[in-house]
């Protein structure tokens, strides 16, 4: 096993064709093990080189990705506002799918007073 950062990284999920890795880390948009007080969701080489932030926020959160079957989405929950802007959501979550292709974001929920969760069910 290979530590891949200092920063504070979780929910690590590994690609289809496992040539790489998405997580959430609290690193520093710029790469360094520098803490941004936020967490984005990351992309990686499987040995942990080329990290990429795929979401750049730096007053809100992105957490839990989970990539789509067809490994052409990426699922995560997301504490930002709902309009996509940098801006915290009052620290509740929704559901954001992003087009792997283009990295278009959209929220799939809209919750203005609860948390939401997600799980993929792979069928």
């Amino acid at each position: 096993m290979t530590q891949l950062t200092q920063a504070g990284s979780y929910s690590v999920q590994w690609s289809s064709d496992g040539n790489q890795i998405f997580y959430e880390s609290s690193r520093a948009l710029d790469g360094t093990d520098q803490n941004n007080g936020h967490y984005n969701i990351w992309v990686s080489n499987m040995d942990g080189s080329n990290p990429q932030p795929l979401t750049r926020l730096t007053e809100a959160d992105n957490f839990v990705p989970q990539r789509s079957a067809d490994g052409n989405y990426l699922i995560y929950a997301s504490s930002r506002s709902l309009d996509g802007s940098n801006s915290d959501n009052n620290h509740l979550s929704n559901i954001w799918i992003m087009n792997l292709e283009n990295s278009e974001n959209r929220a799939l929920t809209q919750s203005q007073n609860a948390h939401s969760f997600l799980q993929l069910i792979a069928e």
